[in-house]
């Protein structure tokens, strides 16, 4: 799931201005969605069915949020992991 840094308008997408802006800002912005994405497998590895939901919900946010600034390997991870909870 390669993602390019430029859209089909030539723009640069979120993740190449992201990454323009300067790595001191890229740690804020990647930490939400690693985090929600190891709390979502704790939950899962937990295996209490109370902890699905929640589980699953977390995944998906990790998700999202690592497409928006083009984290491919942390969305792929989340995307497995709610394969793995659905």
């Amino acid at each position: 799931m390669t993602r390019s840094l430029i859209d089909e308008s030539g723009e640069p997408t979120t993740g190449a201005r992201v990454i323009a802006d300067g790595e001191q800002q890229l740690p804020t912005l990647w930490h939400p969605h690693r985090g929600r994405r190891d709390w979502a497998w704790m939950l899962h590895q937990r295996d209490d069915p109370a902890d699905r939901d929640r589980a699953r919900q977390l995944a998906q946010m990790a998700r999202a949020g690592a497409a928006e600034i083009c984290m491919p390997l942390v969305e792929l991870r989340a995307a497995a992991l709610e394969a793995d909870l659905a």
